[in-house]
């Protein structure tokens, strides 16, 4: 939740702070059931490069309005310049759907996920004691300055529909699809050619066929590959095994040490007679079966 700044604004700004120089930042919002307006301006405060209005309350019965502002000072450095990305879903709610949408209609977020079951008006409880009810009634709505409008009933929806469950993922690989774009160092052009192809097998994962997995079994020099409940495990001399993931039919990934890889060779038969291992910093072995 947003909690009230009184009571988290320090943590707020610790983790701010420890972000403060990130390329690209993910806000997981997916189970965020909203709180206190006043957190959300201050967490929106470090993404903006000058005061900004957020959001605007309008409460019809004294014709009052509050208007909600980003922050003139921030401690630490903004993040205005990197790129955001909020993940929603159908348990986004209420204080975590309004910092979605005015993101997202500020031009300042991609909003990734599923729609949002759209509760934007403040409510406030009556008790009917006559009748021995209690009733929660709207008595305030929020007005977004990018819309003239807001999300009650309708929600909010994402730039890029994915499950819940794998909205992370699909961020992260926008994320870095991003800075990949437009960087032109040539050491994090590296860095971030080798992470892509891992991230597009988490998002899109590649199924290869059990009697191909266990084909793939054998000793490859100081390298042992074993099957185990569809799943291949690699192992070297003295260490744990490892879990490779498919990145493609016959190139893995090794879950637990991405800067390792391993590519399979089969032959006419199918069975590989050798394998290539990757590493991140650029070196390639080729390790022929040895058993």
């Amino acid at each position: 939740r947003f909690r009230d700044p009184e009571e988290a604004a320090a943590t707020a700004i610790a983790a701010m702070n420890f972000l403060g120089h990130c390329d690209a930042l993910i806000i997981d919002l997916i189970d965020n059931g909203g709180g206190e307006p006043k957190m959300v301006t201050l967490i929106a405060s470090y993404l903006f490069d000058r005061e900004t209005l957020f959001n605007t309350m309008y409460t019809p019965r004294d014709d009052s309005t509050v208007q909600l502002w980003t922050e003139t000072y921030v401690p630490g450095p903004r993040l205005s310049q990197c790129d955001v990305y909020v993940l929603i879903s159908f348990d986004t709610f209420s204080a975590g759907e309004d910092l979605a949408y005015n993101l997202k209609h500020s031009g300042r977020a991609t909003l990734v996920g599923t729609q949002t079951p759209g509760g934007a008006h403040d409510e406030e409880f009556h008790n009917c004691r006559n009748l021995g009810i209690r009733i929660k009634v709207p008595y305030r709505r929020a007005i977004s300055p990018f819309t003239g409008t807001n999300w009650e009933g309708v929600g909010v929806a994402p730039d890029i529909e994915a499950p819940a469950y794998k909205a992370f993922d699909v961020a992260y690989l926008e994320a870095v699809k991003g800075i990949r774009a437009r960087t032109t160092d040539e050491e994090l052009l590296a860095q971030l050619d080798w992470i892509l192809p891992a991230l597009e097998s988490d998002v899109n994962p590649v199924v290869v066929n059990e009697d191909v997995l266990k084909g793939y079994t054998g000793i490859y020099g100081p390298v042992t590959v074993t099957y185990d409940h569809g799943t291949l495990l690699a192992q070297q001399t003295n260490r744990r095994p490892m879990e490779l993931v498919a990145m493609s039919q016959t190139m893995f990934n090794c879950q637990w040490m991405n800067e390792f890889r391993l590519e399979f060779h089969p032959g006419a038969e199918g069975t590989p007679d050798s394998v290539t291992a990757y590493l991140d910093d650029g070196g390639v072995f080729q390790l022929p079966r040895t058993e």
